[in-house]
């Protein structure tokens, strides 16, 4: 996976596209690792299980099916 904090500046659509695959990719991740963690380690982010489930569900496209948590 390529970061995207190690892109450099991205010129032209292309670039660009890169750019915005790879942060939706990051960002991706990190929602779907939210379904993953326990109601203990959601409490020591700061988070609800239903705010975990509501930002899990950002990650799939709407016509994918969801695993449920």
């Amino acid at each position: 996976m390529v970061a995207p904090q190690s892109l450099k500046v991205a010129r032209g659509f292309i670039g660009r596209l890169i750019e915005a695959i790879a942060l939706w990719k990051s960002k991706r991740a990190g929602r779907l690792a939210l379904r993953e963690l326990t109601d203990e380690q959601l409490c020591d982010i700061g988070i609800s299980r239903q705010q975990a489930r509501d930002e899990a569900q950002k990650a799939s496209f709407p016509s994918w099916p969801t695993r449920p948590l």
